[in-house]
């Protein structure tokens, strides 16, 4: 976490975006930011006239000027490289891409609109999740409100505990909402670190996952959404030749051509089943064995070192998205079929475009019940004990304790 900025600075930038003195603004504010990132601090504070609680996001001091300084000698760097070895072209690719979105990322008027479309594409999609919602005429470019939320960290084992909260199940609610962010809506949230996932416990007893900070949200136009769903999918059918083709559409590109199993190879590691961080460990180690051997395997008959020589400019934020949600699981010892997970909503997306191609429009209700195919339904993937993703040993079905 960064040091909290000066009061001076909280009131002055309070001001500016959200329109109105403090005192004028709030009933009470607490000074101690609950949290200081990267970009921001968050308070609690209480609006007046029976505003009811909330948490005021306001941008550190100084923050946008240095970023976008960093990310300027960043590129700068990236270029120099790529001119003499094409093999820092994607470093190239990504650091543009990642810049672009940073300028999004420091005015919140962009995450207010991103929290509002989440929120409304989770919710019809019937994901039981929390997205805090932002309150109405309260907004700016370096400070916004928003409803407060109750809760604690994900990864706070002792909480969870106490709580009698199902980790595996809590895991499973936590991917799903973001395979439909990836693959239904393609617009998600790219950076689901454990600090921006907390744990509520509901009013109506239910276990929800909180999912925060929209700053960092990405579009994906629906034919690069498809090639991604068409990637995971093929990756689950273990099929060569569909890897190949996904990956040639979205754009991925290695100097080995003629070794497509080598891209799946590293799609069903990436993608394989969540565990401890020890078995977690072992997979990767055994992996990068296997890659060590292949590149010894090439020198000795005469053959180039794999390069991967293009990305598109979304790729960073895909894989660094589904790495975040794996990293989170191996945090909990969570064991989920994550590829599994993933299919669900990435199969369903398949299925809808392939019937509009021949000229059908179902809607996704149809696609859930055709083809005899496992299509998303939370209540199959977590289970329905009624309790959320509280572990109850007397429930059925994979939310119970066992």
């Amino acid at each position: 976490e960064l040091p909290a900025d000066r009061r001076s600075h909280v009131r002055r930038a309070a001001r500016e975006a959200l329109g109105a003195p403090m005192e004028e603004l709030f009933e009470r504010f607490d000074w101690a930011p609950l949290a200081s990132a990267s970009v921001a601090q968050v308070h609690r504070a209480t609006l007046r006239d029976g505003g009811g609680a909330v948490a005021v996001k306001v941008q550190h001091e100084g923050i946008a000027e240095l970023m976008r300084r960093d990310f300027r000698d960043a590129l700068r760097i990236a270029r120099f490289l790529a001119r003499r070895e094409d093999k820092y072209a994607p470093m190239v690719t990504i650091l543009e891409a990642w810049a672009r979105e940073v300028e999004k990322e420091l005015d919140f008027r962009y995450e207010v609109d991103n929290l509002r479309r989440v929120r409304r594409n989770l919710a019809r999609a019937g994901v039981d999740v929390v997205v805090p919602e932002p309150v109405d005429g309260r907004v700016g470019r370096g400070a916004f409100c928003m409803r407060f939320v109750e809760g604690f960290k994900a990864t706070d084992r002792e909480l969870l505990a106490l709580h009698s909260v199902d980790r595996e199940a809590l895991m499973r609610r936590i991917t799903l909402a973001y395979a439909c962010q990836l693959f239904t809506d393609g617009e998600f949230n790219a950076d689901p670190h454990p600090g921006n996932l907390l744990v509520s416990i509901c009013e109506d007893g239910a276990v929800r996952p909180v999912l925060l900070d929209f700053g960092w949200t990405v579009s994906l136009p629906r034919e690069r959404r498809l090639a991604y769903c068409r990637l995971v999918s093929a990756t689950a059918d273990m099929d060569v030749d569909g890897v190949a083709r996904a990956s040639r559409d979205l754009g991925i590109n290695t100097n080995q051509h003629d070794k497509p199993e080598r891209d799946l190879a590293f799609w069903a590691y990436f993608l394989r089943d969540t565990g401890s961080r020890a078995s977690q460990r072992k997979e990767m180690d055994a992996f990068f064995a296997a890659r060590k051997a292949e590149r010894q395997a090439d020198k000795a008959a005469g053959a180039a070192r794999r390069v991967l020589l293009s990305v598109p400019d979304d790729f960073m934020f895909f894989v660094r998205t589904l790495g975040l949600i794996r990293g989170l699981a191996s945090a909990l010892d969570a064991r989920v079929p994550y590829l599994e997970l993933l299919c669900m909503y990435a199969r369903r997306e398949l299925l809808l475009a392939d019937a509009q191609a021949k000229g059908g429009s179902p809607s996704r209700a149809q696609a859930d019940s055709g083809g005899g195919s496992s299509e998303p339904s939370e209540a199959e993937a977590v289970g329905s004990s009624g309790n959320g993703a509280r572990s109850n040993p007397s429930s059925e079905g994979p939310l119970a304790s066992e």
